[in-house]
């Protein structure tokens, strides 16, 4: 009986750092804010076609890099591991 509550609690424990570990990559992420005005609210400062390069293009881009870099980053969260 030992040997099956040892194995449990061990069954638990890894069941519980692969919850936490799933939780801090997800608080990881960076999320893409919307616009709160439109591409060509800026107008005559910056074009629309310069607002949508720099939003979907640029600002987009450099989200998607900083999630994958937070994402493969082996020194964040490694503490719960």
């Amino acid at each position: 009986m030992k040997i099956l509550e040892t194995i449990k609690e061990e069954i638990i424990s890894r069941i519980y750092k692969n919850n936490v570990n799933f939780l801090i990559n997800e608080m990881k992420k960076v999320g893409i804010e919307k616009l709160p005005y439109s591409y060509a609210s800026l107008k005559p400062f910056i074009d629309e076609k310069t607002m949508d390069i720099h939003y979907n293009k640029h600002y987009k881009g450099y989200v998607e890099k900083l999630n994958k870099a937070l994402k493969n980053n082996k020194y964040i969260g490694h503490h719960i591991c």
